[in-house]
């Protein structure tokens, strides 16, 4: 199963944000190594307790919670907070149909594209017969398409990422086919060629991920994993790309480890939820860290490398003091188990400069 699929859905109620005073758990001591670490993730928003006046430091991440951690992070970087995605709860909605009244008449089912049409010429829509005999055929329409956030499938990309689209009706048409069949609907304006690959993206999407995506607006973590998906197209910041790629590194070390006990088959058949509750390793929140931060964040501070691995996130992290090693060696342990604690350690440190290296 594609990393990129499989994370069309992710964030954890506990790892939301309650700004206020200065934190106080009954499991984090002032004199723990942690609670400098824990205070400033709770501060800047990255992490709250997961109740009863609780942290639980040591109970272990998922690779849903580090990949919400992940969007927090670069979002703080950037001066800003995830934002709420507006995506409807049905993905036909992604394109809605209005009146002249500004009345929602139909969605992306009631359409069918049966004709390309040449840049900036109105392209014809078939409609469906029943939302023809609701408008008519002298009807004004509006037409929206938003698909902001989907950002992993290739006609997604770049400029359908940076904005929403409005296409006006330029009057209603009827086309007889060799076949014999009449298509009525209307023509639609565009301002380059933006509605054939707008549709042909979304109808493969709706036809790969229709559930995912259904099951996606449901989730405590969909706006987190849709700026992502956002950062991906826009910005060409993917850390779930470089979770993947990391996953080859070392051997494969990664990727061994996690298919460990799984066939083929199953892991064909494995849902999102399954996966994204796998546990997240060192060495996967490490790529995705550096995914959204670089060395314009994380400078080195010596040019030492940890004895046991050749990954890249690993050796930067590691030489920007953001990592430590797990023994005086300075042994990496790409597959060590991460804890609450350390993830809030790695986070702060790349928030405070002066908390690196300690």
């Amino acid at each position: 199963m594609s990393l990129a699929i499989a994370f069309c859905c992710l964030s954890s109620p506990v790892l939301g944000v309650e700004e206020g005073s200065k934190p106080r758990f009954e499991d984090v001591k002032d004199t723990d190594w942690f609670a400098p670490y824990v205070e400033v993730c709770v501060e800047e928003g990255l992490m709250q307790g997961t109740g009863d006046g609780k942290f639980e430091p040591q109970r272990e991440l998922t690779i849903t919670e580090a990949m919400v951690l992940t969007a927090r992070l670069h979002a703080t970087l950037a001066g800003e907070r995830v934002p709420t995605y507006p995506l409807p709860d049905d993905p036909n909605d992604l394109v809605q149909i209005y009146d002249e009244a500004g009345a929602q008449v139909g969605n992306f089912s009631d359409i069918q594209v049966t004709m390309m049409a040449s840049p900036r010429e109105p392209m014809f829509l078939q409609l469906d017969d029943s939302l023809l005999e609701q408008v008519g055929t002298e009807a004004h329409l509006m037409l929206t398409i938003d698909v902001r956030g989907l950002g992993y499938y290739t006609s997604f990309r770049d400029r359908f990422q940076e904005k929403a689209f409005v296409h006006e009706s330029a009057g209603y048409e009827e086309h007889l086919r060799q076949s014999g069949k009449l298509e009525r609907g209307y023509a639609f304006t565009q301002e380059e060629d933006d509605l054939w690959p707008l549709f042909m993206g979304l109808s493969h999407y709706l036809e790969s991920n229709g559930d995912v995506y259904r099951s996606m607006m449901r989730e405590w973590w969909r706006d987190e994993n849709l700026y992502l998906t956002q950062l991906s197209a826009v910005d060409g910041v993917d850390p779930l790309f470089a979770l993947e790629s990391a996953w080859m590194e070392d051997d494969g070390l990664l990727a061994t480890e996690h298919m460990a006990g799984h066939t083929l088959e199953e892991l064909s058949r494995l849902s999102e939820e399954e996966f994204l509750s796998w546990s997240c390793y060192r060495g996967d929140l490490a790529a995705m860290l550096w995914a959204v931060t670089g060395e314009a964040v994380c400078p080195p501070l010596h040019d030492q490398t940890p004895p046991d691995s050749q990954s890249e996130a690993a050796i930067a992290l590691y030489q920007a003091g953001i990592l430590n090693g797990v023994d005086k060696a300075g042994t990496f342990h790409s597959l060590g188990s991460l804890t609450r604690a350390e993830a809030a350690t790695m986070l702060a440190r790349v928030l405070r400069p002066e908390l690196r290296g300690r």
